[in-house]
């Protein structure tokens, strides 16, 4: 019974542990709250603050949620989303690491598939998503370790 005992937690553990082992080699957010539901809201909020950016070529600053009109009907940000866009970059972010770097572990889908080159987090100073590395430097009012995506300006 001791053995079988041992066997059970031993078993019980190797999953935890690879989880935590995956994370640290991908150089990530531990795997705390990856959800699908909540990267594709980020990827919602994403898309409208950079459409408003396409329609509006000489805005500079935060875009304020009012003026997203292109989010669906009933849309409500699952994180503490926000902007800025100057010259030459739209910049959104999440101002604190909610781990959902990763989430397309989880899943197939296409719009969770392209979040892999699309979102990103900052760490030491620069914007690193898992499948590209280090992309850029990440501005300098992004917190260490928020969910972000930079899209240039054409």
């Amino acid at each position: 019974m001791v053995i079988l005992g041992l066997f059970l937690a031993i078993v019980a553990i190797i999953p935890i542990a690879s989880g935590l082992h995956s994370a640290t080699m991908l150089n990530e957010p531990p795997p705390v709250m990856r959800t699908v539901a909540t990267l594709e809201n980020f990827m919602m909020y994403r898309n409208a603050v950079q459409t408003f950016g396409e329609q509006n070529p000489a805005f500079t600053g935060n875009v304020s949620d009012s003026s997203l009109t292109n989010l669906p009907g009933g849309y409500q940000k699952l994180g503490p989303w926000t902007n800025e866009i100057s010259v030459t970059q739209i910049v959104v972010y999440g101002s604190a690491n909610i781990g959902m770097i990763g989430a397309s572990a989880q899943s197939n889908q296409s719009s969770i598939l392209a979040a892999n080159y699309l979102v990103g987090y900052a760490k030491g100073g620069n914007w690193v998503t898992t499948s590209a590395g280090i992309l850029s430097a990440a501005p300098g009012y992004v917190p260490e370790g928020a969910i972000l995506a930079i899209i240039n300006k054409q």
